[in-house]
């Protein structure tokens, strides 16, 4: 197998699971956006998980764009093309973890406390 065809493969076999797992968040949320009803938690987890996914996105195509190469960022190149878009799709605010998690992280733990039956706010000894 020449250098280049090996180099491929292994860019693509280390950047494919993570690929497949930010899929399967975003088939699960696509799921709940089709379902008739949804819960408090899967409303609050959809925007998370899409946000994971993105990362997940962004984070593949940055490693296969590091590792292609100074020819890859000449315009002609689709890598290039498929880089701008994927930082430009995941700069959005609505795919942003530090902004959609917190209403994730706020209904767990709020969750958490009403099944501990403590409201947190106890003096302790």
């Amino acid at each position: 197998m020449p250098a280049e065809a090996s180099s491929i493969n292994r860019n693509g076999r280390e950047v494919a699971a993570p690929i497949d797992a930010a899929e399967l968040l975003v088939l699960r949320a696509a799921r709940v956006c089709d379902a008739p009803e949804r819960t408090t938690l899967e409303a609050v987890r959809n925007p998370r998980d899409c946000a994971v996914a993105a990362g997940e996105f962004v984070d593949a195509v940055e490693r296969l764009f590091r590792r292609s190469g100074t020819r890859a960022q000449l315009a002609t190149e689709p890598l290039e093309r498929y880089w701008r878009d994927v930082h430009c799709m995941g700069s959005h605010v609505a795919l942003r973890l530090d902004v959609v998690g917190k209403a994730y992280g706020e209904h767990v733990l709020s969750s958490a406390v009403r099944r501990s039956g403590h409201s947190g706010d106890e003096e302790r000894g």
